[in-house]
């Protein structure tokens, strides 16, 4: 994140199921739980999301699970952040609806957030990054050298794959 690309996240794609929570009551824990994280990913949801930040609101029992997202209580309910391995971890968590797998799948090259609470998913977020001004060049001057770039990733393999192959790299984790 920052090397190759911007390094800031912007929300391209947003899925919302309003039968336990309304968007603005989704959209105020999930600034309320990311504000307490300095990840990259939270710190675009509260920069994006900034008009829904409610002072009052309490945060409690914050956990950041490596790799996956993060978990908060807010007014003894449970809320889930994070990637699609963190809802399949977890056995509570309600099979996907078609509305969730068809979002999955029309955003399969971005960076995915889901939001689960009361072991339903709630909200989804398809995230993308911009590639660096002259990481294509930069790229190319490595390959010219004989150099072989390598891109290496936390994120998903289809969005690795994606931005490896618009900067011209062939190797990538």
């Amino acid at each position: 994140t920052g090397t190759v690309t911007n390094g800031k996240l912007q929300v391209k794609d947003t899925f919302f199921n309003e039968e336990f929570h309304s968007k603005e009551q989704i959209l105020a824990n999930v600034v309320a739980i990311q504000s307490k994280s300095e990840h990259p990913i939270a710190l675009s949801f509260v920069e994006t999301y900034k008009e829904y930040t409610t002072p009052t609101m309490q945060c409690t029992n914050f956990e950041a699970i490596r790799g996956k997202g993060v978990v908060a209580t807010i007014e003894n309910v449970q809320w889930q952040i994070g990637s699609v391995s963190l809802m399949n971890s977890k056995e509570t968590i309600s099979p996907f609806t078609p509305e969730i797998t068809t979002f999955l799948e029309h955003n399969s090259i971005r960076t995915i957030v889901l939001v689960s609470t009361n072991n339903e998913i709630v909200a989804g977020f398809a995230l993308d990054d911009s590639i660096r001004t002259g990481a294509k060049e930069m790229i190319a001057s490595l390959q010219r050298q004989d150099i072989e770039p390598i891109l290496c990733s936390g994120d998903s393999k289809n969005v690795v794959a994606s931005i490896a192959k618009e900067v011209g790299i062939t190797t990538y984790y």
